[in-house]
């Protein structure tokens, strides 16, 4: 099963205009539509890993520069990760 990670809207974003591709072109590359990629831009998402990793690869930079803490997300489950220390 493919896990899922969150994308952070504001790191994508950046992520987008330090590439100098249009949001079209990646969207295509991706194998996704436009609109997904532009709800995807505008709030922090839940998205496949594949998905991430893919658009992290369209853009060329790393999943951490697209997504909040991917690695904690995988492996402890959300209401855990939420809790304070």
């Amino acid at each position: 099963m493919d896990e899922k990670v969150v994308l952070v809207g504001s790191r994508l974003a950046r992520s987008l205009h330090r590439s100098d591709r249009s949001q079209a072109e990646v969207a295509q590359e991706i194998g996704v539509t436009e609109p997904t990629l532009s709800r995807w831009k505008s709030k922090e998402t839940s998205v496949r890993r594949s998905q991430a990793e893919a658009l992290a690869a369209a853009l060329g930079c790393s999943l951490k520069d697209v997504a909040r803490d991917a690695l904690l997300r995988i492996l402890v489950p959300h209401h855990v990760a939420a809790l304070p220390l």
